[in-house]
């Protein structure tokens, strides 16, 4: 009795420092002295006279790094934006203020395959629900023959209750299953629909029109230093940026 008078608090003790802390929000900011603000987001931007680029980093959510990207054809020929060629390469920052560049990138989400693939989770969706439908009208049939069947024979009232549970029962899930259904599908269209309509996408740029939109890049969690590379009109336009955590 006394081991496990011990053993009780030490356990509530570990579970409860395994208790989940908030996680750091992220803000990056761009390395650069020519920096102007907008809507409390700092923009640093690119021109040479035949492209313009601004670029503002927005949030970070569990999985991405999100930017705000407008871009702008100032040459008298149409221009190819693809935003899956983004992509970013972290760096370390030497003592000597020099820094390495790591060999990796990583490039962003292309919106194209994004929407492709909720695409495809709905026509999942749509197809495991059609098939629990056909499995419940079957049931209902064979039901239907069995009562034709036993038409006309008496039931005890044990049997009449167990009936009548059992379609209540049969009732509710089927409500549930409904509801379940037209949540998740209202929850991806809302997802494709933002994909479509906030992020930048693949686009044939004529000469002096404009585009813009949110770039999604996956997340890198050790390094504090990134440069994101933006090939674009056969030129590679960089923006390097710092990281920043502010802890909860």
């Amino acid at each position: 009795m006394k081991k496990l008078l011990f053993i009780v608090p030490f356990i509530c003790i570990i579970l409860l420092s395994c208790a989940p802390r908030p996680r750091p929000i992220i803000r990056l900011h761009p390395i650069s002295k020519e920096i102007h603000w907008h809507l409390g987001k700092e923009v640093v931007s690119y021109n040479d006279k035949e492209i313009a680029v601004a670029i503002a980093f927005e949030e970070a959510d569990r999985k991405h790094l999100i930017f705000y990207i407008e871009i702008a054809n100032q040459k008298n020929d149409t221009i190819m934006i693809v935003p899956s060629q983004f992509y970013y390469t972290p760096y370390i920052k030497l003592e000597d203020s020099t820094y390495t560049i790591e060999d990796k990138k990583i490039y962003a989400i292309d919106p194209e395959e994004k929407i492709l693939e909720i695409e495809k989770e709905i026509s999942r969706e749509d197809a495991s629900y059609a098939g629990y439908k056909l499995r419940e009208a079957s049931v209902g049939f064979l039901n239907f023959l069995g009562f034709i069947a036993n038409f006309g024979k008496k039931k005890t009232r044990e049997e009449m209750k167990e009936e009548q549970r059992q379609s209540e029962e049969d009732r509710i899930r089927n409500q549930e299953m409904d509801k379940r259904h037209k949540v998740k599908i209202k929850g991806l269209n809302n997802i494709r629909d933002k994909w479509k309509s906030t992020t930048l996408r693949k686009t044939s740029l004529g000469p002096n029109q404009i585009i813009s939109g949110r770039v999604y890049f996956p997340k890198c969690k050790k390094e504090d230093y990134f440069i994101f590379y933006f090939p674009i009109n056969n030129s590679l336009i960089q923006f390097p940026f710092q990281k920043e955590l502010h802890y909860p």
